[in-house]
């Protein structure tokens, strides 16, 4: 409906006479306006300028009811927007454009519930891969060199056990978790010493290891030291043919969804990290504690 050129401007609504109304008080009543608008209000707003319409309230009809057709499609409109695309889930909200699965409850349970079956055929994989074993470290700190390294087979077969002389120095913190101290390092290879063995070890196998980032972040900082131009990935270098995080799958398990920033500020939506359960903070402790684990999610129902 078109504004008069000539209409009435007020800049407060004490100011306007009880015959005029405007649009929502008329609906209010039950009627709606049927005649041109008679004027305004105008009023300054945060952000801007308030604009209200006004009626003359002898210029009416009562307002329409929708029809069962009408409300029928109504709802049916309703339900389109606010049924998940996805999964079919319908919510009791309208879905805002930038919709994803991690928006949706029944997205997240149907993508778990995969999730979880996928991993624990993985376990039961990875426990009768011929090739496969599980390695583990303890470091000098959370970005510093190895302390003892780890390695068994899926059968629980030791492959390697051996205390490493960081030829640097242990943190504090570090060493109240795992316990090892300068003194138990005497006599212990340095990592360049142990390398020939450990490559020897690790050759043509599907390594996994609880917190995989971590492991590989150690033996990189490991391979700078002894070849700082090589550019190959940590357990390429160390001649592993793949490597697997037990810790991811183990996550994927437990399926405790959670949404947030990562260090870099970045949106971040996934499964929580579990800690492992087991384990006794030694590199071969904790190598077992991870095949226990893979164990039991192998038997684990996929329901």
């Amino acid at each position: 409906m078109e504004e008069p050129s000539d209409i009435v401007v007020y800049s407060w609504f004490d100011e306007v006479p009880a015959h005029l109304k405007t649009r929502n008080q008329l609906k209010e009543l039950g009627l709606r306006p049927t005649g041109q608008i008679k004027a305004k209000v105008v009023w300054k707003r945060r952000g801007g300028t308030g604009i209200a319409y006004l009626y003359d309230s002898s210029e009416v009809a009562a307002k329409k009811t929708a029809t069962a057709a009408q409300l029928a499609a109504l709802e049916k409109a309703r339900m389109a927007r606010s049924t998940c695309p996805y999964c079919g889930k319908v919510h009791s909200f309208v879905l805002p454009s930038s919709w994803t699965p991690w928006d949706c409850s029944g997205c997240i349970h149907k993508r778990y519930l995969a999730d979880r079956k996928q991993a624990i055929e993985t376990a039961k994989q990875a426990l009768s891969d011929p090739l496969g074993c599980i390695l583990d470290t303890e470091t000098t700190d959370l970005d510093g060199y190895v302390l003892q390294v780890g390695v068994v087979d899926m059968t629980g077969r030791v492959l390697l056990d051996s205390l490493v002389d960081p030829l640097a120095e242990i943190s504090p913190e570090a060493q109240r978790v795992h316990g090892i101290g300068t003194e138990m390092l005497r006599g212990a290879p340095s990592f360049v010493e142990l390398l020939p063995r450990l490559r020897a070890v690790l050759a043509g196998r599907k390594v996994w290891a609880y917190n995989l980032d971590f492991e590989r972040k150690i033996f990189r900082n490991e391979r700078q030291r002894i070849d700082p131009e090589s550019k190959r990935r940590p357990f390429r270098w160390l001649h592993a043919a793949e490597d697997r995080c037990a810790m991811e799958l183990y996550s994927c398990f437990v399926g405790q969804f959670e949404a947030g920033y990562d260090e870099d500020g970045d949106p971040y939506e996934g499964y929580r990290y579990q800690a492992l359960p087991y384990g006794d903070h030694s590199a071969v402790g904790d190598c077992l504690g991870s095949l226990r684990l893979l164990q039991e999610l192998a038997v684990a129902s996929d329901e």
